[in-house]
């Protein structure tokens, strides 16, 4: 049975250096778990190193990490974007 963590205590940590092709990436959190998981059956680059106590480790390419803001939206291009998405989808 997975361990219970605080939100607090739910942390993903990425690490890499400039020598290292590839990133690990440990993380305690539930949605991260989901999405890596996801990506070890989508790409066989990204590997479960090690799993305990409701933590995984996954090693994946440096190149992979990415950060950036979210997308920030104005007016009328959300008002833009709604009616495309009606009529797109017929709502």
């Amino acid at each position: 049975m997975a361990q219970k963590y605080t939100k607090q205590e739910k942390e993903t940590i990425i690490g890499y250096n400039q020598e290292d092709k590839t990133a690990s990436v440990y993380t305690c959190d539930e949605a991260m778990i989901r999405k890596m998981d996801k990506l070890t059956v989508l790409d066989s680059r990204v590997t479960l190193v090690a799993s305990s106590q409701g933590c995984k480790t996954y090693e994946m390419p440096r190149n992979g990490v990415k950060i950036r803001l979210p997308r920030v939206l104005s007016s009328e291009k959300r008002s833009e974007l709604k009616k495309r998405a009606r009529k797109n989808f017929k709502l």
